[in-house]
């Protein structure tokens, strides 16, 4: 609970979205994306561009200790669609 209650209040305070760091394979592709820190206002709109810029991706990399409920089911909501490996 501690954990949600801390990752909720850096989203109070302006600590905003996570960070999308895209990942190459060995041939230079992108095939996926690492999501990390803690998701505040805008992750998921960080996520939808990332994806809009690398359609080829097929994973996304969770490194967050969570936060914002509205914006981790918005970025489940765009892994379903496209049918991401996590």
């Amino acid at each position: 609970l501690g954990g949600l209650l801390q990752a909720g209040w850096s989203a109070v305070r302006g600590e905003g979205a996570a960070s999308i760091t895209p990942l190459t394979n060995a041939d230079g592709q992108v095939r996926a994306l690492r999501i990390s820190g803690t998701l505040g206002m805008g992750s998921t709109q960080a996520l939808r561009a990332a994806l809009a810029a690398h359609p080829q991706v097929q994973r996304l990399e969770i490194h967050s200790p969570g936060g914002l409920v509205t914006e981790g089911h918005g970025m489940a909501q765009l892994a379903l669609q496209r049918a991401l490996n996590t």
